[in-house]
């Protein structure tokens, strides 16, 4: 083969060779404008209150009186002291609970501090306990807000730690029912008994000795 024989040659081979490259560059190019891109993103799964941490939770109750031992002194008999215990059935996390509230009260003319413990007890009987403090404001409705300190939880509850406060109304004189939100923060990774500072709710306006009995808030 002679010089220019050659170099025909190796040009036509270079030739053909950007031709094929060519036609498998616009067939990727093609490929990819129809070929699916798998996603590299996991859809997030749904809560598990087994492992989202702190969770918060409203519980809605009326509570109905149950027993109380509740009198009246002074010259006017404006003073109302003693203890009541309400309870009545609702809901924490999707389960059935009945929530109990044992308080004692000393008000004049409708006003004054209340406190006590309040318990959320489900089914099987696990629970979850808080002291309660708060202060009554007479009117139409009376108010009756409250916070809680978690003492403690059993069951099913036993691993989670709480705090949050009570907002009661009460449309009558004590001893009426009182329609109750309990706002909470559960933290069901912790340790029951140990309630870090991120729980801890804030001080109520007013706070009144721990209940030594049974009593309520009416």
């Amino acid at each position: 083969m002679d010089g220019r024989r050659a170099v025909w040659h190796s040009d036509h081979v270079r030739t053909l060779v950007l031709a094929i490259a060519a036609v498998l560059a616009f067939s990727a190019c093609a490929g990819s404008t129809t070929a699916p891109i798998p996603s590299t993103t996991a859809s997030a799964p749904g809560a598990d209150i087994d492992s989202v941490g702190a969770v918060s939770e409203t519980v809605e109750v009326e509570l109905r009186s149950e027993s109380s031992d509740l009198h009246t002194v002074g010259p006017d008999s404006r003073r109302v002291f003693g203890w009541n215990l309400l309870a009545g059935p609702a809901t924490l996390l999707g389960q059935p609970v009945h929530v109990r509230l044992q308080g004692s009260v000393e008000y004049t003319d409708g006003n004054g501090p209340f406190d006590g413990f309040l318990r959320i007890v489900a089914d099987d009987g696990s629970e979850l306990a808080f002291y309660m403090d708060g202060q009554a404001t007479a009117g139409d409705p009376t108010l009756l807000p409250a916070r809680l300190d978690f003492i403690g939880a059993s069951g099913q509850y036993a691993q989670m730690v709480a705090a949050g406060q009570f907002r009661g109304t009460r449309e009558a004189a004590v001893g009426a029912p009182v329609v109750a939100q309990i706002d909470l923060t559960l933290d069901t990774d912790g340790v029951a008994g140990t309630v870090p500072t991120t729980l801890v709710p804030k001080p109520a306006a007013t706070d009144s000795a721990r209940a030594s009995s049974a009593a309520t808030p009416q």
